[in-house]
């Protein structure tokens, strides 16, 4: 009967310097195919105003930070706020326990909140505001 085989130094190196190449390779800002059509399906589903059954098709791969799972939480949030929130809130939480998350993955998740600010309404102006001008001190 054998153990478990040992790698030798030489081959867990080699593995590592893998790991951290394709560590490095990794495009935080795609899916893999499957992910994607799931979340396109998903979001057909939002426009159809089916937003239960879109929620079916997209939750079990909303933990992954990437740029289909947040537009499909902006689609979302246009529907359900309440729904987008609560997901946005998990997938927050999943980022910051995941040690492979970087300045990308804050890039991406700040990016959902961004809109929500750029939308804000303001107060319509009859003018614009200027400032005043201080008055020169002599010299």
């Amino acid at each position: 009967m054998t153990g478990p085989r040992r790698r030798t130094a030489g081959q867990f190196k080699t593995q590592k310097e893998q790991e951290a190449t394709d560590a490095k390779n990794r495009n935080p800002f795609s899916t893999d195919e499957a992910v994607g059509q799931r979340l396109g399906l998903a979001r057909q589903l939002l426009e159809a105003g089916d937003t239960e059954r879109a929620l079916q098709f997209a939750d079990p791969v909303l933990g992954g930070v990437n740029m289909e799972s947040i537009d499909f939480l902006s689609y979302l949030r246009e529907k359900n706020s309440t729904a987008a929130d609560q997901r946005y809130a998990a997938m927050l939480a999943n980022a910051a326990a995941n040690p492979e998350s970087d300045a990308n993955t804050v890039s991406l998740l700040s990016s959902i909140c961004l809109p929500r600010i750029c939308t804000l309404p303001l107060a319509a102006r009859e003018e614009p505001v200027r400032r005043k001008r201080r008055p020169e001190s002599p010299s």
